[in-house]
C-alpha cells in the first residue's frame, strides 16, 4: 500500500492509493466480487490488465477495513473493495469524441470497481468512485467518464449520484451495450427543474433517441407500477453536449 487518501472515508474504513504490492489482494477480491455474477453485467479482468495498471496505465484505490483473510488480506487489514483509475485511455478509445470534447486529452476513465460481497451496502462503491475523481481532477485531469451496463443498476446509480451523467450508448466486450456516463472533475453543474423525459433504463432504444437528441441523463428515480414490479427510469434535461 502506498499513500492514505485525503477525502470520503466511510466510518471504519481506511481508504488508501495502492502499490504494486497489492497485485495479489486486487485480483483475488476481483475474482471474488464477480463470482457468480453475469459477465454481460461486470467483466472478467485478466491479471495482465491490473499488472498494466501498477505498470503505469493508471492507479489502483482500496478501502481497507480491519483484520484479514485467505482471499483479500493485506498486511494493513483486509481489502474491501477497490476501484482503477485509468489515466492512460486504450488505443483507439473514442470516448472523447462521443463526449463532446473532441479528443481524448485531459480525459481519464473511472475504470472498474469491486466490493467484497460480505462489505456491499457500506457505501465503498460511491466512496471510491469520489476518490478517483478527486485524483484525476489533482493529476491535472479536466474530465472523466466511466461505463456501465444498463442492468448493473447499482453502478451507474452511484455514478449518478456523484454527478455523472448519461451522455451516450456504445458497444464495448463483445459488442455488449454499455452507458456512456461523463462529468467534468471540477463542480458539477445542477440543472433545474423537472426532466424533459424519463425513460425506463433498460429501454436503451428509447435513451439512445434522447441523447441522440442532445439530452444528457442527470437524475433517476424509481416507479413501481404494481406491488410486484420495479422500474427505475432515468430522467434526461436538455444540454448542448456533456459539458453544457
Amino acid at each position: 500500500m502506498s499513500e492514505p487518501a485525503p477525502v470520503g472515508d466511510p466510518p471504519g474504513v481506511s481508504i488508501v492509493w495502492l502499490d504494486g504490492s497489492a497485485l495479489d489482494a486486487v485480483e483475488r477480491l476481483h475474482r471474488r466480487s464477480i463470482e457468480g455474477v453475469d459477465t454481460g453485467l461486470v467483466k472478467p479482468e485478466r491479471r495482465s490488465f491490473f499488472e498494466s495498471v501498477f505498470g503505469g496505465r493508471g492507479e489502483v484505490v482500496g478501502a481497507v477495513v480491519q483484520g484479514s483473510d485467505d482471499e483479500t488480506g493485506l498486511p494493513g487489514g483486509r481489502l474491501a473493495a477497490y476501484g482503477v483509475l485509468l489515466t492512460t485511455l486504450a488505443e483507439g478509445e473514442d470516448a472523447g469524441a462521443r463526449i463532446g470534447l473532441g479528443g481524448n486529452e485531459g480525459l481519464a476513465k473511472v475504470a472498474g470497481t469491486g466490493v467484497d460481497p460480505i462489505d456491499r451496502g457500506r457505501g465503498l462503491q460511491r466512496a471510491l468512485v469520489r476518490q478517483r475523481v478527486a485524483r484525476a481532477a489533482a493529476r491535472g485531469f479536466g474530465h472523466v467518464f466511466a461505463t456501465a451496463a444498463p442492468a448493473n443498476t447499482r453502478s451507474w446509480r452511484n455514478l449518478m449520484v456523484e454527478g455523472f451523467a448519461v451522455v451516450d450508448i456504445v458497444l464495448a466486450y463483445g459488442r455488449l451495450e454499455r452507458f456512456l456516463l461523463y462529468r467534468p472533475t471540477a463542480a458539477v453543474r445542477v440543472r433545474a427543474g423537472e426532466p424533459a423525459r424519463w425513460f425506463a433504463a433498460g429501454q436503451t432504444d428509447d435513451v439512445r433517441s434522447a441523447v441522440a437528441a442532445g439530452l444528457v441523463g442527470s437524475v433517476w428515480r424509481e416507479r413501481r407500477p404494481t406491488a410486484e414490479t420495479r422500474v427505475l427510469e432515468i430522467g434526461f434535461h436538455p444540454g448542448a453536449g456533456a459539458r453544457a
